[in-house]
C-alpha cells in the first residue's frame, strides 16, 4: 500500500472518530436552542475538512459515518423532533451525497481555479446548502405519515426549522473550514485528492 493512501485512511478514521465523538457530546455535533427553536448541526465541518482532503470516495464514507451517527443520536435523544431522523431514508441517505458531492466539487474545482481559497469556500457553501436541500427532500418523500399527526401545518414547521438552521449553519461552514484545511494541506502535503479511488 502506498504511503499517501495509508496517510488518506488513516485521517478518514480520526474523522470518523471526531464525527461519532462530536455527535453524543452536548452542544458540539448538535446545538440545540429550544427558546428560539434551533437545532444546529456542526457535522458538516470534518464532512467537509475531510471530503476536501482525502477527496470524493472518503467524502462519501464521512458522509456515511455522519449518517448512521445521526441515527443513533435520533434513537438516543427519543424526542419527537428526534423521531424524523429515525427514517434512514432522511438521516443517513442525504448525508451519504452530501459527502460525495463535497468531494467532486472541490476536486473539480480545484482544477479549473488555480486559487486555494475560493474553491474551498465555494465547496463549503454547497456542501453545506446541500445538506440542508437534501434534508428537506427527504423528508417530504419519506416522512412517516403516522409521524405527522397534525398533518401538513406540523411538516411545514418542520421544514422552516430546518432551513433557519441551514442558514446558520451555512455561516459556519463558510468560516471554520477554511482555515483548518489551509493549516492541515500545509502540515500533511497530499496531492489534490483523486477523481476516483484513493
Amino acid at each position: 500500500m502506498k504511503r499517501e493512501q495509508l496517510t488518506r485512511m488513516t485521517i478518514a478514521a480520526i474523522f470518523i472518530a471526531l464525527i461519532a465523538v462530536m455527535t453524543f457530546t452536548p452542544y458540539v455535533g448538535y446545538i440545540s436552542l429550544p427558546g428560539i427553536g434551533l437545532s444546529i448541526t456542526t457535522l458538516a465541518v470534518p464532512v467537509i475538512v475531510g471530503a476536501i482532503l482525502l477527496g470524493p470516495l472518503y467524502g462519501t464514507v464521512l458522509g456515511a459515518a455522519w449518517g448512521v451517527t445521526c441515527l443513533l443520536y435520533a434513537v438516543a435523544q427519543g424526542t419527537f423532533d428526534a423521531a424524523i431522523f429515525l427514517n434512514p431514508l432522511i438521516s443517513v441517505l442525504p448525508r451519504i451525497l452530501v459527502g460525495s458531492i463535497s468531494g467532486y466539487i472541490y476536486v473539480l474545482l480545484r482544477k479549473a481555479i488555480k486559487n486555494k481559497i475560493v474553491p474551498i469556500l465555494i465547496t463549503s457553501a454547497v456542501t453545506s446548502l446541500s445538506n440542508t436541500i437534501l434534508v428537506i427532500t427527504a423528508i417530504n418523500l419519506f416522512h412517516s405519515d403516522e409521524l405527522f399527526t397534525l398533518g401538513k401545518t406540523l411538516k411545514d414547521i418542520i421544514t422552516i426549522a430546518i432551513s433557519l438552521n441551514g442558514v446558520v449553519e451555512l455561516a459556519i461552514a463558510l468560516i471554520i473550514p477554511l482555515p483548518v484545511i489551509l493549516v492541515l494541506q500545509k502540515l500533511l502535503k497530499l496531492r489534490t485528492p483523486p477523481m476516483l479511488g484513493v
